[in-house]
Order: C-alpha cells, then structure tokens, then sequence
C-alpha cells in the first residue's frame, strides 16, 4: 500500500514512497541538519584561543557573513560595504527565515510534511548550518572570506533545494503566483549577469597564472615565483617534471592561453604617426578575457617629452592598425613611488577591447593634438580566438 500526504495528491502525485520504510527514511531525512554538528567530535581549533567568543559577540557581522555566503552565488558586486542590505542580501535573509519558518512548522506538525520536503528542509538546515559555522571560524579574517569560490557548493545546494520546495508545496493552480515566480525568477537571472562574467573571468586569470608556471618550468626556471603555482616544493617539483619528460606525459613545450602579456618581439609601427624613442616610459602589465572574443588590458605610462602633454594610449595591431583607445585617468602609487616626478599625476589606464584576430598587440602613448606617439614596453599576444562563420 502507498500513502502521500495531504498535499502530495494534487501537486506531487509522483512523490509515493512505500509506507513500510517511511519511517527510517524520514528518520535519516531529519537526522540532514546536524550533520554539521559532527564536524565538531575531536575537532582542535588552530584559531586563536578567543576566536570563537569574539565571532559570537559580534551577531551582526556573523549573519552579514552568511548572506553574503549565500548571496554571492548569484550577485557579483558583493560585498556591500554599506550597513543597509542589497537586494540579494535582503533576499538571502527572506530565504532564511522561510527555511526556518518552514523547519519550525514542519516540527510541530510533522504529519503534516512529506518525507520529500523533509529532506530539502534537510538540505536548507545543512547549508545554513554549514556558512554559520564557516562564518565562525572565518569572521576574523573578514567579512569578504565569504567570497571564497569553495563556499558555492553548499550554497547552490541551499538555493536549489529552496527551489525545489517551493516547486513542490505552493499551490500553483493560482495563475497570478505563476506569475510572480516568473517574473522573480527573470529578475534574479538578470542580477546574475554580472556574476558568469566574474566567474569568467577567474577562470581566464587562473588558467593564466597556471601557463605562467607551466612555461617556467618547461624552461628549467624552477625558481620563478610563478612555478609555485604548481607545487608548493620546486625540490620537488623537479623530479616530477623530469618523470613527465621521461614518460613523454604532458606538454612538450609553452602552452598559451587566449591572451598574455609578453616582451616586445619585434618593430613596431603606427599607421599615422610618427613614433619619437625614449619619449616616454610605461608598459602593458595586464590583461586577461573579458569575454568571448575580448580582452581587458592594463597598463601605466607617461611621457618624457617637455611641451608634449600625453593624451591617450592607443592599442594597435602587429600591422599598426588602431583597434582602440585608453584614457589615463587611474592613480598608480606604485608608479608614484618609482618615478617621483609622476606624483599627482594620472599614469594608469585599463579598457576593453574586441580583438579582431590572433596576433600580437601593442600600446602607444599619444601625445597632444599631434601625430606624434611613443611605444610603450611589452606586447600581448592574442591566441586562439574564436572564429564564426557569417
């Protein structure tokens, strides 16, 4: 024989579980919330002896913590900085105290709650109860720790079993709240924009960071900062590289990602300018993708010509076509610290730009209302750009 409850037989019909076992698996659906309880048998803390005392006298900061955890799955601008909440901050917050709503009423009226709505309230107990005790550990670091990217696993499994429960227990015979969660659910996949194209982004930036390491040590620079990136011990990492020649595992030489900054390789030129050497000083020292067939690019410059006020900087092909303009208009202290007569001065500039194929690139800093122009140091190059078909 096979039961449902009260509202399983008009909006979960395929919810059937044998009423013989549901006993036991409710019972191991219930016992979900405190697992992360027993994270803590035999736990030592490595933290400072008042760590604990100290995130608990600060209960604000700790529930700041945990929706910026949650928030952050879908809202890349966190955090906010302000006391007021965001709108995914005050969604997170919604979303937490239905869980708890949700969990409090399902405890009282047990009967009243399917095995299935059981386990996704397990599942919201699971995940509130792990950023509350990351949020412990992690609140003296800051309140940005909770943007770590391995927080996200138990995040999504948050939002998506709050999802699923509200699929399954809402009476959505009622047009008007189709409706609603519609248009909800088109707002929240609007906020989130931004957050694939910062996803991207780390991606591009990590998959860089380990071509640098992979390109250093393929040419024995074993004591390059960057081939860490593979192996906290170079000792180490020396007899594993040498196995992997030996055996003719992994690549043979340099890899390169879709874009990187490299040293100038050849001649430049500008199509209508004339370039003046030793004009200026600055170089390209950053870029990375920003999207699918675009590149975000960094750099300082300024010039050493009197009467010669520096414009803009200009991006140009290998071939000396302009494919784009920069303006300096960032502080660089750094810059300022090197070169104390750039001081107050605005030497930084960053855009972005569409390439329009593989190649290598080039920065030019201009000069007034002329024709005039200085090449500024290092290239990057362009590789493995997408093509389309028209």
């Amino acid at each position: 024989m096979k039961r449902t409850a009260s509202w399983s037989g008009r909006y979960c019909s395929f919810c059937l579980l044998p009423s013989a076992s549901d006993g036991v698996i409710a019972g191991l659906l219930q016992s979900r919330p405190v697992l992360p309880a027993t994270y803590l048998v035999g736990y030592e803390s490595p933290s400072p002896p008042n760590s604990l005392t100290n995130a608990l006298s600060r209960p604000l900061d700790l529930l700041k913590f945990v929706l910026i955890y949650l928030g952050n799955s879908w809202d890349a601008h966190l955090p906010n900085e302000s006391g007021w909440p965001v709108v995914s901050e005050s969604v997170s917050f919604i979303a937490v105290v239905v869980t708890l709503g949700f969990a409090a009423w399902c405890l009282r009226r047990r009967s009243s709650c399917s095995p299935l709505q059981i386990f996704l309230i397990g599942d919201l107990l699971l995940g509130l109860g792990t950023a509350s005790m990351v949020a412990l550990g992690r609140l003296r670091f800051g309140i940005p720790m909770a943007l770590a990217s391995r927080y996200q696993t138990p995040a999504l499994i948050f939002w998506a079993s709050l999802a699923a429960l509200l699929a399954i227990t809402v009476d959505w015979s009622v047009p008007q709240r189709l409706l609603a969660s519609q248009i909800a659910l088109l707002i929240l996949l609007l906020a989130a924009a931004g957050r694939w194209a910062s996803m991207a982004q780390t991606a591009e930036t990590r998959q860089y960071q380990l071509e640098e390491a992979w390109n250093a040590v393929v040419h024995d620079r074993f004591s390059d900062p960057a081939a860490a990136r593979l192996f906290y011990s170079l000792d180490m990492l020396k007899g594993f590289v040498h196995y992997l020649r030996q055996h003719h595992w992994g690549p043979s030489g340099e890899i390169t990602s879709f874009t990187r900054v490299q040293r100038t390789s050849g001649s430049l030129q500008l199509k209508g300018y004339h370039l003046l050497p030793q004009a200026c000083l600055g170089q390209v020292d950053g870029t990375r993708r920003s999207g699918l067939t675009s590149v975000f690019v960094k750099g300082w410059a300024f010039n050493q010509l009197n009467g010669q006020p520096a414009r803009r900087v200009a991006l140009a092909s290998s071939a000396g076509e302009i494919i784009g303009y920069a303006d300096l208009k960032i502080n660089r202290p750094d810059v300022a610290a090197r070169y104390p007569g750039t001081q107050g001065l605005h030497t930084g500039w960053e855009t972005n730009i569409t390439v329009p194929a593989d190649g290598f690139y080039h920065a030019f800093l201009l000069f007034g209302n002329t024709q005039l122009a200085c090449a500024l140091q290092n290239e990057f190059r362009i590789h493995n750009r997408p093509q389309f078909s028209p």
